[in-house]
């Protein structure tokens, strides 16, 4: 009977998004994608990296995508919020919200399998918080 608890429970718990709190994403800063189907959600302060100096600097996060999806890499910050991601061959891939965007920006696509250093910065001298989702495009 305990396994079967056990065997329903990991089942139910892979459909569940991950939805990890700022505490979480200050002591880890890693962030799994097992299936197409899963989103990632987590919260940090920006740094002071732009799309060109972000690369010197450590990442608030790593995404491993565990098979190639199609994802939407999305940040909530301020108006000069800055998301640059890097894959493991060196490419960058970088966006930066504005006035007009309302704090809100995103890179989507077909990502490959692989890992993303994921930088989040900001031109404020304020060192704003952000939200970063990782979700399938639906």
């Amino acid at each position: 009977m305990k396994r079967q608890l056990v065997s329903a429970f990991i089942t139910a718990c892979a459909t569940v998004p991950l939805v990890f709190s700022s505490a979480l994403a200050q002591t880890s800063n890693a962030i799994l994608i097992n299936n197409a189907s899963q989103t990632a959600t987590v919260q940090g302060m920006a740094s002071s990296a732009t799309c060109a100096t972000a690369a010197t600097e450590k990442p608030q996060h790593t995404v491993e995508i565990m098979e190639d999806s199609d994802r939407r890499f999305k940040v909530k910050g301020d108006s000069e919020t800055t998301l640059l991601l890097i894959n493991s061959e060196g490419k960058r891939f970088c966006i930066q919200t504005d006035s007009f965007s309302n704090g809100e920006a995103e890179l989507t696509g077909r990502w490959t399998r692989g890992t993303y250093k994921v930088f989040v910065g900001s031109g404020s001298a304020a060192k704003p918080s952000y939200i970063l989702s990782v979700s399938p495009l639906n």
